[in-house]
């Protein structure tokens, strides 16, 4: 069974407006954007190990970046923490 998370970023603190909305599950995180949720980007979490790949737009959008892992494995940004520390490096 898949499980699948969401972390809301809010402007106003706990009911403030959402900006973005990041879905995580097993295979990647989806970032959504804004209160109409429109797909911005796609983290996908290849199955080597190795490597992440971003989509604009969702699974099937452009590669806009890849990021390899040299000394670091990137399957360690696949929890929720994780991956917010990523995120906060390459934004």
């Amino acid at each position: 069974m898949i499980q699948v998370k969401q972390k809301l970023e809010r402007i106003g603190g706990k009911y403030g407006h959402v900006i973005r909305t990041f879905i995580i599950d097993s295979q990647g995180i989806l970032e959504k954007e804004g209160e109409e949720y429109r797909d911005r980007r796609m983290f996908i979490f290849e199955k080597d190990g190795a490597t992440i790949k971003v989509r604009e737009g969702g699974w099937f959008g452009k590669i806009t970046q890849l990021f390899l892992g040299e000394g670091v494995s990137p399957t360690t940004f696949r929890d929720p923490e994780g991956f917010l520390q990523f995120l906060f490096y390459i934004d």
